[in-house]
C-alpha cells in the first residue's frame, strides 16, 4: 500500500471541505481529468474548478463534511469508499460515493466518482432554484 498516495487523496477531500476550490488544486496535476459520474467527465484545475464551485463554494450550504470509510491504493491507484454529507438552506443528504484516483508525479491526474445521482438529487434542484 503507498501510504503517501492515500494521504494526497485524504488532503484533497481536507481541501474540498476546508478550502472549497482553491484548497484543491495544490493536489492535482495540471492536466487532471476529473470523472463525476454520471455526468460528462472535464479535464483542467479551471474546467474542475468550474464544475464544483457551485456546490462547494456556495454560501448557503455546500459540502459539510466526508467520512472516509475505507481506503486502498495500489502502486498509481487509490480507491476510497466515503459519505459526503452535503447542505444546502433546509436541505441536507448523505451521499455514499465511491472514489478512484491515480497518481502521477505526486498530484491526482485522474479522479472518478461513482454516486447514486438520485440520492443527490434534492440537493442539486435546492442549489439550482435559487
Amino acid at each position: 500500500m503507498n501510504s503517501q498516495n492515500l494521504s494526497l487523496v485524504e488532503q484533497l477531500m481536507q481541501g474540498l471541505k476546508v478550502g472549497g476550490t482553491k484548497g484543491i488544486t495544490q493536489f492535482l496535476s495540471e492536466e487532471i481529468v476529473y470523472h463525476n459520474v454520471p455526468w460528462p467527465s472535464v479535464s483542467g484545475h479551471q474546467q474542475v474548478a468550474e464544475t464544483l464551485a457551485p456546490f462547494i463554494d456556495n454560501r448557503e450550504g455546500g459540502l459539510e463534511s466526508i467520512t472516509i470509510h475505507h481506503s486502498i491504493s495500489n502502486k498509481d491507484i487509490v480507491m476510497n469508499v466515503r459519505d459526503e454529507i452535503w447542505v444546502h438552506q433546509k436541505v441536507r443528504i448523505v451521499l455514499p460515493v465511491a472514489g478512484v484516483f491515480r497518481i502521477r508525479n505526486g498530484k491526482i491526474s485522474r479522479w472518478t466518482d461513482y454516486f447514486d445521482s438520485a440520492t443527490l438529487k434534492p440537493f442539486l434542484e435546492s442549489v439550482r432554484g435559487q
